[in-house]
């Protein structure tokens, strides 16, 4: 079996040991839902209903038969597999990175960025380390591990301002879909105000009466409605079957009345 379990590394103040599957560092549903403060279901939720975004052997691979049967006898006690699966996703850098994504939590996003120095990129900065020095007496070689330095930083500082960039497109569309779903609900409650002549731009004379205690005169608003070419609307009643209700500058001209302040939100 082409996998292997490498020395435990810090994550997030937790040990964890980095699991390779076909050399690609890989991890768990399990570890992903751990590391990101969220259950395993709402991880494999997450990824059924987003299916078509990730790609086999890219985010993911996907372990079956005896190549799991082999799998789960290596990481007993180190971490958990559900002892009756019959299939195990091990998730990849950009399979975690998706999920974090997906997830856009605070803690994913933070532990993300661990997992991508100290867990996905361990190998890599090991064999680093294991590098020899430049010779910095050498004007030459000092410059090109200068520059080889300098790209490398620009390239970590693109990688984190498009992920920091993303963040914010989906904060900002989050947002965006909040607000218009708290105007749309406003406009439903104006509008069912409105059919039972207690709007703030329509009003019938006896919603305004129950509020205010004062009598008025109909004829007088649609006086004003007619001569200032505004519309007088019907409503359905229970009591009269249906009743006028007179636009907020009607009542405004002839009484001085504010629907806005006397029926209140």
């Amino acid at each position: 079996m082409n996998a292997l379990i490498n020395t435990p590394v810090c994550i997030a103040d937790k040990q964890t040991s980095i699991i390779e599957y076909q050399s690609v560092p890989v991890m768990t549903t399990e570890q992903l839902a751990d590391f990101y403060g969220t259950e395993t279901d709402n991880v494999k939720k997450n990824f059924s209903n987003n299916t078509s975004r990730f790609i086999e052997g890219k985010h993911y691979f996907k372990v079956e038969g005896a190549e799991l049967k082999a799998f789960k006898n290596m990481v007993t006690g180190i971490h958990h597999v559900p002892k009756h699966t019959a299939r195990l996703m091990l998730w990849t850098e950009k399979g975690a990175a998706r999920h974090a994504k997906i997830l856009d939590t605070d803690q994913s996003w933070n532990v993300f960025e661990q997992l991508e120095d100290c867990y996905f990129n361990f190998k890599k900065q090991s064999q680093q380390n294991d590098l020899t020095l430049p010779n910095f007496a050498d004007p030459a070689e000092a410059a090109i591990a200068w520059a080889a330095e300098y790209k490398a930083k620009q390239i970590a500082q693109q990688e984190r301002d498009h992920a920091v960039a993303t963040k914010a497109e989906i904060g900002k569309r989050r947002e965006a879909t909040a607000m218009a779903t708290a105007s749309a609900k406003s406009r439903e409650a104006e509008k069912l105000k409105e059919q039972l002549g207690e709007s703030k731009n329509y009003a019938s004379i006896k919603a305004v009466e129950t509020v205010t205690g004062e009598k008025f005169n109909w004829r007088t608003l649609k006086k004003w409605c007619q001569d200032n070419g505004k519309k007088i609307k019907d409503i359905y009643d229970a009591n009269y079957g249906s009743v006028k209700t007179y636009p907020k500058d009607a009542w405004q001209a002839v009484y001085g009345i504010k629907l806005n302040s006397i029926f209140r939100a």
